[in-house]
């Protein structure tokens, strides 16, 4: 298990680049990114804000992904159409401007998170 004060360093350094870039937000869809900031690989979404607390949006074995990660919000997902919706109901409000992957991530796929988003 990756320990908590680590996560907790790693988001605030993401969160002071993402405020410099003026985003309010990335969503990481990527396991090797997610796993970096949150302690899991299951498949998830991890929306960081810019200020607050990092969301884990879980698609598959939630209860797993809970016990691996020490993030204090982990809620449990069916689609990846509920993310946006998940996302707002969390902070409020959906992110103006989100940051995403782009060195890795599938055109066709931004298309699509642009879409719902």
């Amino acid at each position: 298990m990756v320990p908590e004060i680590e996560l907790k360093c790693r988001l605030a350094a993401f969160q002071q680049e993402l405020r410099g870039a003026e985003l309010d937000g990335a969503l990481l869809v990527q396991k090797v990114d997610y796993y970096y900031f949150s302690g899991t690989m299951q498949l998830s979404f991890l929306f960081i804000p810019a200020a607050g607390e990092a969301l884990l949006i879980v698609l598959k074995d939630w209860r797993r992904a809970c016990n691996e990660s020490a993030l204090d919000n982990i809620v449990p997902c069916t689609s990846t159409k509920e993310v946006p919706v998940l996302v707002a109901a969390h902070y409020g409000r959906p992110p103006r401007s989100l940051g995403m992957e782009f060195d890795v991530l599938p055109v066709k796929e931004y298309f699509r998170y642009r879409e719902l988003f």
